[in-house]
């Protein structure tokens, strides 16, 4: 590969909450990003995916949340949105199938089917060969990669050429792709300096991703990683509040509930208040819902407190990431999403100081929040385009509500 990179998770907070007792401090010169206006291209295409992303909504209700459904769902592959369709994929399905998942988005007229080698059941199945493999080669993330209905495994460089030659891959490279980075990943703690964050006594920082209520108390979530022991925060000196629930996990292997996703809740002092605003490139959006799920193709916003507003697509869904610092795995993570993000400048779209920023959509005229910010790999020689994001769906199934209006 010709650029050397590496996958970090990123520590800071960035902005959404306006404060009851104190300013919220509008966007200056000498911060750490620019102001970037999101190109007109990218608007139409977010605006062309609306139809596409409100047959995902009815395929996922009628899927997941309809006992009396009929669909095989032996045969269903997953789906991605490409321009303004969404493409759902069967495996050896049969005509009355295809009718049947077409049935299933009320035919609608952005739908359409694509005949692919293996159903998604069995590329899940694939996972435990990922993680046999993972014992023997440094592999650093891996997860289905839906476009190409394979099951993806990124191990660093000089492990790849044994890894192929492996015989346990050999027996099963029918169903996997193997990427290659040239780093450890890593998580990394960010010095504090001047921007929309909170901080904690040490200096190190998170980015915010959005306000709430966690057991009757006003609350906001952040990253998880790096929050071990219910740390502080503060803003300006002024106590923030302090981690009451953190989840990023520790245990190499461990495939229970406590491996997916990567939060935080804090809940608040009485000095601040939680808000559902969220910042983009020269303002505040107003969050009116969750939309956790997305499919691949699906086009997002991000807003991290070093690297400020940036937009991009959703790659990979359902990842598996390994932090690393010094070639030791510090977390595994399951159930992230991939993006490839990029900004106006042609600058860093994610850095360090990022972790704990919002990733939302607009979804017709609202804007929703998906999650936030885990990581990414940071170039040692170019931009940094690669993101991880935690979808909010593991924040409130413990208890945390965002506000929504």
């Amino acid at each position: 590969m010709a650029n050397k990179r590496k996958i970090v998770s990123f520590l800071a907070l960035s902005m959404i909450f306006i404060f009851s007792s104190f300013s919220f401090r509008p966007v200056e010169a000498e911060d750490s990003y620019a102001i970037q206006e999101i190109p007109l291209e990218i608007q139409r295409k977010m605006e062309q995916q609306i139809p596409a992303l409100d047959a995902h909504s009815i395929l996922e209700s009628n899927l997941f949340n309809n006992a009396e459904a009929n669909f095989e769902e032996d045969v269903y592959a997953g789906e991605y949105i490409e321009d303004n369709k969404l493409i759902i994929q069967l495996a050896d399905a049969s005509p009355a199938d295809k009718q049947s998942y077409l049935q299933l988005v009320d035919y609608a007229p952005c739908v359409e089917i694509e005949d692919v080698e293996y159903s998604l059941d069995e590329l899940e199945a694939t996972e435990h060969i990922a993680r046999i493999l993972s014992c023997d080669y440094d592999i650093v993330s891996h997860g289905i990669d839906v476009k190409n209905n394979r099951y993806m495994v990124t191990v660093l460089e000089e492990d790849y050429f044994d890894l192929i030659e492996d015989e346990l891959y050999v027996q099963n490279e029918d169903t996997l792709i193997v990427e290659t980075t040239d780093s450890y990943p890593v998580a990394c703690a960010a010095t504090l300096y001047g921007g929309d964050r909170i901080s904690k006594s040490n200096g190190d920082y998170m980015s915010l991703c959005i306000g709430g209520t966690y057991n009757g108390q006003n609350a906001i979530l952040t990253a998880g990683h790096d929050n071990e022991g219910s740390p502080s925060y503060y803003r300006s000196g002024n106590l923030v509040g302090s981690v009451a629930y953190q989840r990023c996990n520790t245990t190499v292997g461990d495939m229970s509930v406590n491996s997916l996703g990567d939060f935080a809740i804090i809940t608040l002092s009485s000095s601040f208040t939680p808000t559902n605003d969220v910042r983009n490139a020269t303002s505040l959006v107003n969050i009116t819902g969750t939309y956790s799920s997305l499919p691949v193709g699906t086009t997002i916003y991000k807003y991290g407190s070093t690297t400020g507003y940036s937009w991009g697509t959703v790659t990979y869904t359902s990842m598996t990431v390994q932090y690393k610092e010094a070639g030791l795995i510090q977390y595994e993570v399951r159930g992230l999403y991939q993006s490839s993000m990029q900004n106006s400048s042609g600058t860093s779209a994610i850095d360090h100081g990022d972790s704990g920023g919002a990733v939302y959509m607009l979804d017709g005229n609202s804007y929703k929040i998906h999650g936030t910010v885990s990581g990414g790999i940071i170039s040692l020689t170019g931009v940094n385009t690669v993101m991880y994001s935690s979808p909010i769906y593991y924040a409130q199934d413990v208890g945390f509500t965002p506000l929504t209006n």
